[in-house]
C-alpha cells in the first residue's frame, strides 16, 4: 500500500513538472481576476468622487442663480422670478429688470436641473455596482426579489380568518390584512409564519 501511494505521488509530481503551465495558468487567472475586480472598484470610486464633485459645483451654481432670480434687483422692484411672467400688465417686456439676463438665468437653471438629475442617477448606479463587489450576495438577492415581484400573481383567495378576499405578496405573504406579513398565502387556514428572503 505504501509503495502504491509513493508511486502515485511520484506520478503526480512528475505530471506537474512536465505541465507547469496548468498550475501557473490557474494562478495567473485568479490573480488577474482579483486585479480586475480591484481595478473596477478603484474606477468606480474615482467615478463617484468625480460625480460628487460635479454635483457640488452644479448645486453651488444653482443656489446662486435661484438667489439672483428670487432677490429684488433694487429696492421696491419685484424679483425677476423663476417662472413668473417677464412682461408687464400691458404685455410689454418688464422695464424694471434685465429681461435678457432673466431668460439666460432661467435657461441655465433648466440645464443645471437636468444635469443634476442625471448625476444623481449615475451616483446611485455607481453605488449599487460598488456594493455588489462589497457584498456580492446582495446582487443575487436583489435579482431574486426583482423576479419574484415581476412574476405573475395568483388569483385572489378567500381568507376565512379575516373574512376578506386577499392577494399574494411577492414574498408569499398575505396583502391587505392584519399580520398578513406573518402569514402564508398558500396556507391561509393556518397562522403560518413566512420565512423572509435573506438580503445578505
Amino acid at each position: 500500500i505504501h509503495l502504491l501511494a509513493l508511486i502515485t505521488i511520484t506520478i503526480i509530481n512528475e505530471t506537474k513538472r512536465m505541465n507547469p503551465t496548468t498550475t501557473n495558468t490557474t494562478t495567473m487567472k485568479t490573480t488577474a481576476e482579483t486585479e480586475t475586480a480591484t481595478e473596477i472598484q478603484d474606477n468606480l470610486r474615482k467615478m463617484l468622487k468625480s460625480f460628487s464633485a460635479q454635483k457640488d459645483v452644479l448645486e453651488i451654481e444653482l443656489d446662486a442663480i435661484v438667489s439672483e432670480l428670487t432677490s429684488s434687483p433694487s429696492p421696491g422692484v419685484p424679483p425677476m422670478g423663476i417662472d413668473t411672467p417677464l412682461v408687464d400688465s400691458d404685455g410689454y417686456p418688464r422695464g424694471d429688470i434685465d429681461v435678457y439676463r432673466a431668460r439666460t438665468l432661467r435657461g441655465r437653471l433648466a440645464v443645471i436641473k437636468t444635469d443634476h438629475k442625471e448625476l444623481l442617477q449615475k451616483i446611485e448606479q455607481s453605488l449599487v455596482q460598488l456594493a455588489a463587489f462589497v457584498n456580492p450576495k446582495q446582487k443575487d438577492a436583489d435579482e431574486e426579489e426583482r423576479k419574484a415581484r415581476m412574476a405573475p400573481k395568483p388569483k385572489p383567495k378567500y381568507d376565512p380568518k379575516s373574512g376578506k378576499w386577499v392577494v399574494k405578496n411577492w414574498d408569499g405573504t398575505v396583502a391587505g390584512v392584519n399580520d398578513g406579513e406573518k402569514r402564508s398565502f398558500d396556507n391561509l387556514e393556518k397562522h403560518t409564519v413566512v420565512a423572509k428572503p435573506s438580503s445578505s
